[in-house]
């Protein structure tokens, strides 16, 4: 795999950090946002839902 993401995947995991940065989630343990993988994000987020 190159590592490059395509562009609905870039997308989506955009749109994920967007819904973090606005629960106001910044950080992921000791990883910004940004370093995290799409499926990693996800799991935050869900883990985000389930604790509100």
């Amino acid at each position: 795999m190159s590592g490059i993401l395509t562009v609905p995947r870039a997308d989506k995991k955009e749109q994920m950090i967007e819904k973090l940065l606005a629960g106001g989630i910044y950080k992921a343990g000791n990883h910004q946002l940004y370093e995290l993988s799409l499926q990693e994000l996800e799991n935050t987020y869900h883990r985000l839902l389930n604790k509100n």
